[in-house]
């Protein structure tokens, strides 16, 4: 919205311009009444404008604070989340779910969520819970991990469903947590 304040300072420009060729213009120099207050009636919007435009822009400064505290949090939450497309490609992968996976986070991100799962399944799940009409789908199970290194990890995943503004399908949420071997 860095644009805004050129805008306004454009139209007062035209403002100003029109009233002074009316007043050129007018016999004796005086504008009509209704020029007037057609000009204050406009600044008047102007200021109202300018007022709504520097509280959006509170608004928008309190959102990016509240984005980057909401982001720290899933930096740095115990359980492994992670964000897929509608694809099922990861977009986003924390520091735990990356060293459950054993691969850094970097690595994860345009790879395919199913490809880190043993269970023959869960691509059906993934469809299935992606083809509910409900936006708070979401279901849990217990699931096999492929990791980079090492043996396969066990761990519950609860995976919901992504939705965009329109309510399309956008992706998974998940949340995963190694069960204890005994």
């Amino acid at each position: 919205m860095r644009w805004v304040p050129h805008v306004i300072q454009e139209i007062n420009r035209v403002i100003d311009t029109r009233l002074k060729r009316r007043l050129t213009e007018t016999p004796g120099g005086a504008a009509p009444d209704e020029t007037l207050e057609e000009d204050r009636e406009l600044r008047v919007c102007l200021q109202t404008l300018r007022a709504s435009i520097d509280a959006m822009e509170l608004l928008a400064a309190q959102v990016d604070q509240q984005t980057v505290r909401y982001e720290q949090f899933i930096e740095f939450v115990p359980s492994g989340y992670v964000e897929t497309d509608a694809e099922g490609l990861i977009q986003r992968a924390n520091e735990a779910a990356a060293r459950m996976l054993r691969w850094p986070p970097r690595v994860l991100r345009g790879k395919p969520l199913v490809a880190f799962v043993a269970d023959r399944d869960f691509a059906e799940l993934l469809h299935r819970v992606s083809s509910s009409p409900s936006a708070g789908e979401s279901e849990s199970r217990c699931v096999t991990l492929r990791c980079h290194e090492g043996e396969p990890l066990r761990a519950s995943i609860w995976i919901a469903v992504s939705r965009a503004p329109d309510g399309q399908f956008a992706g998974f949420r998940c949340l995963m947590r190694a069960i204890d071997r005994r």
